[in-house]
């Protein structure tokens, strides 16, 4: 028995000398197993081992964690590894504000709140060294001069970082050839718009078909001013020598070279007295003629009427009147009135101005929509008139069309007015 104990004690020796001698590894080497079966120890890099315990993901971290050692893989691309702090376990993530970054993933108007600390609307400007200040946005705003206008564009309302207002204003004068007088007062303008200003007394200013040209003033005694057949003005001595005697009268048996006539300048025979059929000398009646400061006319009549209530257009084929005027048959009219219309839906209407026999003017007026109220005038010269003056209406499409005496509030929304001129 103790023969074998010996041999074993022996044997035992030997072999942890042969382990021993095992043992020296190479540099940069450490005695492991890097491989998924059990063999005894041998010589190991230390990334093979690191492999074979951790991993050997590219770009991973090993980590001190809260149960031991373990490998954190690669994060998001660009993410940097962020401490989580004492008691925390690191990893990749967005870098925040106090390690110097943006607390955001992606650029945005977001990473810029977060650096700033501004959330509301406005512009952060920089007040100096490390600092800066947030600003409400500021309107820009104008006052237009009269001639001067401006249109702000884009958004003036917000554009400045300060208030800020332009005053347009207007300094000296416009020149003829950008669309002004050149000239400060109305007289001045008036000279230099002429192409010919006048530069004496009497000078005369007239268009001679193409251009605004001068007629020097007459400086050769008494003269009158004259025109062509192409209506270029000439100043002309009157012909004859004793001219008109200004205190002769014509009665109407007036005889040539008696004292009551009138004698013509040319020598020729007073004239006559007129009649229907030729030209004379009339007697201002103040009924048929009338005469003032020398001047004398056919004595004018005006007549007017306005509706006193409205009329209904109650037939869609007949006109129905509405002002009408007593105005006489004999002499010669100018008639203008104005009619109000109406109806309770969609409607075209037409009207006329006219005596029952002639249309002296005629309109077609549309009613758009119901109870809106149109208004339409009408005029026209009318010679020996049948009868009454009038204007008449007409509703096309509904029977309920209707010409307004007083919407306004006036009583004359529908007038006529009829003056005699000859």
């Amino acid at each position: 028995m103790m023969k074998r104990f010996l041999v074993s004690i022996f044997a035992l020796i030997l072999a942890t000398g042969q382990v021993s001698a095992q043992a020296q590894v190479g540099a940069g080497q450490v005695m492991g197993n890097s491989t998924a079966s059990r063999i005894p120890a041998r010589a190991e890099s230390v990334t093979a081992i690191l492999d074979r315990a951790f991993g050997s993901t590219r770009g991973a971290i090993l980590e001190r964690g809260a149960s031991g050692w373990a490998l954190i893989g690669p994060g998001t691309v660009g993410r940097p590894f962020v401490t989580g702090g004492a008691g925390a376990d690191p990893s990749y993530a967005v870098l925040g504000i106090v390690g110097g970054g943006t607390n955001c993933s992606a650029a945005s108007g977001t990473c810029l709140d977060n650096i700033t600390g501004f959330a509301s609307i406005g512009i952060v400007s920089r007040t100096g060294s490390g600092t800066y200040s947030f600003t409400t946005p500021a309107a820009l705003s104008k006052t237009d001069d009269t001639n001067v206008t401006m249109t702000l564009g884009g958004t003036p309302a917000t554009a400045l970082l300060q208030a800020a207002s332009m005053t347009l204003g207007w300094t000296g004068t416009l020149a003829i050839g950008r669309g002004g007088t050149g000239a400060g007062t109305q007289q001045a303008a008036t000279n230099a718009i002429l192409n010919c200003p006048p530069t004496r007394a009497g000078d005369i200013v007239y268009y001679n078909g193409t251009n605004w040209v001068c007629l020097a003033g007459n400086n050769s005694g008494t003269q009158y001013l004259q025109e062509t057949s192409a209506g270029v003005p000439s100043w002309t001595t009157p012909s004859g020598s004793s001219g008109a005697n200004p205190t002769a009268t014509a009665s109407d048996t007036a005889v040539n070279g008696s004292a009551g006539t009138f004698m013509r300048s040319d020598g020729a025979p007073a004239v006559q007295k007129g009649t229907n059929a030729a030209f004379g000398v009339v007697q201002g009646d103040n009924t048929t003629v009338t005469c003032a400061a020398g001047v004398c006319g056919t004595k004018a009549t005006t007549t007017t009427n306005s509706l006193g209530s409205d009329v209904a257009m109650n037939n869609t084929a007949n006109y129905f009147d509405g002002p009408s005027t007593a105005q006489g048959t004999t002499g010669t009219f100018f008639a203008v009135g104005t009619v109000t219309i109406t109806d309770t839906a969609a409607a075209q209407i037409f009207c006329k101005l006219w005596d029952g026999t002639t249309v002296i003017s005629s309109l077609s007026m549309s009613v758009p929509a119901a109870n809106v109220r149109m208004s339409g005038t009408l005029s026209g010269v009318l010679t020996s008139p049948a009868t009454n003056i009038k204007i008449s209406c007409r509703d096309a499409t509904n029977t309920t069309g209707v010409i307004v005496f007083n919407q306004s509030g006036n009583s004359k929304d529908s007038t006529l007015t009829v003056h005699r001129i000859q």
